[in-house]
């Protein structure tokens, strides 16, 4: 059965970039993933990738989130 990935990242990422996405996530996942690429100018930088259930946010606001509570605790 068919899983569908969505990429969701700001209209500025390359397509070069999207491709290189889309082939670490079948080495992680495996083939049977279908891609669909959304736009979000919300995000600065980064993405968000959603597949089932899973969210890997690696959003830059998600990134500096992370250090920001890594320094106050």
């Amino acid at each position: 059965m068919m899983r569908t990935c969505v990429i969701r990242a700001a209209s500025h990422m390359s397509d070069d970039t999207y491709e290189y996405i889309c082939r670490e996530a079948k080495k992680k996942f495996g083939d049977d993933i279908a891609f669909r690429r959304e736009t979000d100018d919300g995000l600065l930088g980064g993405f968000v990738l959603e597949i089932g259930t899973e969210i890997f946010d690696l959003s830059y606001a998600a990134q500096l989130e992370t250090i920001r509570k890594q320094i106050h605790g």
